[in-house]
This record gives structure tokens, C-alpha cells and sequence, in this order.
């Protein structure tokens, strides 16, 4: 059997993997037949086999994401019954979580769009990487694909970061002095001057504002 005819084969066996653990074989073989490949100094064959190796990333991302939808959609469906989560799923074909999210990002997300995009990229990738006689490395792969999607959908969100409350400024009370913050005044009035209320007065003299009351006045 022809080098040409293994590659196709495993191409379309790569697309036709109904389960995780299979197209984890499938990387498996791919990245054996690569590294034989580049011992024997077959550049032909180490591309095709590497790129074996990103489809069957590729296809184990598509795989690894649809988990998530089949088990919501099995518990909705039967409640009480046990059925294999994805952690376990994944284990079993020995990957973990954190590669399987990294694979799940070859796949352009939820968006049809970035989908689509995506796919475009990795076969366009590939293309050129057996026209120039290259095996595409999966940062590379990678890279292409997120400028596909940014090029379909726009760059992603910035996530705004929480501003810190200006009580809890790492510098302490010095820092919140030189901030002038309105509230920076009363913090530091009440922590350096106000002894605490509930050790040195009794409850009839604090205000509800918890500092201490004048003696002789009424509560409220």
C-alpha cells in the first residue's frame, strides 16, 4: 500500500471517528508514523502523517464539545439515569481537561460563523503546508484559525477588570489619605481615633451609625 493511499484513508477514517478514544488512537498512530518518518528523512510522509495528527486534534475538539450538549440534553431527557460524564469520557482515551478545552478551541466555538471560518483556515493551513512541504505545527494551526475567526467576527471583548474598593487599597489607610477619597476620611477617622464600640461602651451609647454617643443623650 502506497504512502498516498494510507494518508487518504486515515484522512477520512480521522472524519468519520464517532468517539474520543478513536481519534485518539488515530493521533496516536499519525504522531508514531511522523516521528518514524522524520527518522527515515521522508518529508512527504512526515507532512501527511502531521497533518493526520491535526485533524484528529481537530476532530477530537468537535467531539469533546458536542459531550457537553448530548449530556444536557440526556439529563433533561432521563433525569435519574447514570451516564458517563465528559471527565470521564476524556480519561478514558487518556486526555485531560485542559487539552481537550485547547482542541475544542480548534473548532471555532459555537458561532456557525466562526465555525465555518475555522474550517476554512485549517484546510487552507494544511493546504500549504503540503504544497510547501512543511508539517504544520499546531501553534501554527493555531494562529490561522484565530485570525480567521477575528477576521469573521471581530476581536473578542475586553474583559473589564473589578475595580478594587478603595477600603481594600494595598497601601492601608496612608494610601487611602493621599487618595482624598471622600470615604478614605471616615475609614481612617474611625480606625485611628474611634476605640471600638463594642469593647469600651455599652450598646445604649452607640448610634447606629457605630460610634459612640454623648452621655445623657436619648437613643433613638
Amino acid at each position: 500500500m502506497s504512502a498516498l493511499v494510507h494518508y487518504e484513508e486515515m484522512r477520512v477514517a480521522v472524519q468519520t471517528c464517532a468517539r474520543i478514544d478513536d481519534a485518539a488512537d488515530m493521533l496516536d498512530k499519525a504522531a508514531a508514523l511522523a516521528a518514524y518518518a522524520r527518522q527515515r528523512k521522508d518529508v512527504e510522509v512526515d507532512v501527511w502523517m502531521t497533518e493526520i495528527r491535526r485533524r484528529a486534534e481537530v476532530r477530537i475538539g468537535e467531539l469533546s464539545r458536542e459531550l457537553d450538549t448530548n449530556q444536557r440534553a440526556r439529563s433533561d431527557l432521563h433525569p435519574g439515569e447514570r451516564m458517563q460524564t465528559k471527565t470521564e469520557a476524556l480519561a478514558d482515551a487518556g486526555i485531560s481537561t485542559s487539552t481537550a478545552h485547547e482542541y475544542e478551541q480548534l473548532t471555532g466555538g459555537a458561532d456557525a460563523r466562526g465555525e465555518a471560518a475555522a474550517k476554512r483556515a485549517i484546510e487552507e493551513t494544511l493546504a500549504r503546508g503540503r504544497a510547501e512541504r512543511t508539517p504544520v505545527s499546531a501553534k501554527e494551526l493555531r494562529s490561522a484559525i484565530k485570525e480567521a475567526i477575528v477576521a469573521e467576527l471581530g476581536p473578542a471583548p475586553e474583559r473589564r477588570q473589578p475595580q478594587a474598593s478603595p477600603l481594600r487599597n494595598p497601601a492601608g489607610a496612608a494610601g487611602l489619605k493621599s487618595s482624598r477619597h471622600p470615604i478614605a476620611a471616615v475609614a481612617i477617622v474611625h480606625s485611628r481615633k474611634c476605640p471600638s464600640p463594642s469593647v469600651n461602651f455599652p450598646p445604649r451609647f452607640i448610634t447606629r451609625s457605630g460610634f459612640p454617643r454623648a452621655t445623657g443623650t436619648s437613643i433613638p
